[in-house]
């Protein structure tokens, strides 16, 4: 069922559920950019305070991850089947 602006009843987009490809483009190419833009802040890290404070970080880097997905709203929809 979709409503006004191009989304389903739970919020999800129209070419998520229609173009999974899309969708898995659009996720790596974000996250391939995050890496991008990431890394020369890891290097300047890496630079004044070695390669131990850089894996300090990427070991901590999962910590906002988590704790952000927290705020999630908990999905009340049945699962979909394909």
């Amino acid at each position: 069922m979709t409503v006004d602006g191009g989304r389903d009843a739970e919020g999800v987009p129209d070419y998520v559920l229609s173009r999974p490809g899309t969708a898995a483009g659009v996720t790596l190419g974000l996250a391939v950019s995050a890496g991008g833009l990431a890394a020369p802040v890891f290097g300047a890290v890496a630079a004044a305070r070695g390669t131990p404070a850089v894996f300090m970080l990427l070991g901590l880097l999962p910590v906002p991850a988590v704790a952000l997905s927290l705020l999630l709203p908990e999905s009340t929809a049945a699962p979909r089947s394909l």
